[in-house]
């Protein structure tokens, strides 16, 4: 069976699941930066926030770690982040949907989001499977849940 039997989220959906996702993402970044920030200026008196080349390159790397973690432990560990697991969305192999994806198709999806800066999600506004780019490159599909509970 494929993804094309399944039900697929509409753009406004994953907009909304992403808009979680950012909240999600900003509190982390946050606690990241300060977890690095305070012990190195405590103790060594380093300033990472500073304008010093390093410093900035440090923190840039540390926010791509917390970024591609997030995003590669979700959707590897139960194809959901937090924003999509609110509105019910999976991402899933496009082969076969009762598996997850692994590292390498979730590395491929997110690195695309990317480098697309998010333009790749409109590809699901014009293609009749309402896939995005990078979910098309990727071999992957995101899934409508059904509602579970006595509603």
């Amino acid at each position: 069976m494929t993804a094309t039997n399944y039900m697929h989220p509409g753009f406004p959906r994953v907009l909304a699941a992403f808009g979680y996702d950012l909240v999600l993402l900003f509190g982390l970044l946050l606690l990241a930066t300060t977890v690095v920030t305070f012990p190195a200026q405590l103790i060594f008196g380093i300033d990472i926030i500073g304008n010093h080349p390093i410093a900035k390159f440090v923190l840039w790397a540390l926010w791509c770690v917390v970024i591609l973690g997030f995003y590669l432990w979700f959707w590897t560990h139960g194809g959901q982040t937090l924003g999509m697991r609110a509105w019910r969305i999976r991402v899933v192999n496009k082969e076969s949907p009762e598996e997850g994806i692994d590292y390498v198709q979730a590395s491929v999806r997110l690195l695309i989001g990317i480098l697309f800066f998010g333009i790749s999600t409109i590809w699901m506004l014009f293609n009749r499977e309402r896939e995005s780019l990078h979910d098309r490159i990727a071999h992957t599909s995101l899934l409508l849940l059904p509602k579970s509970g006595n509603s």
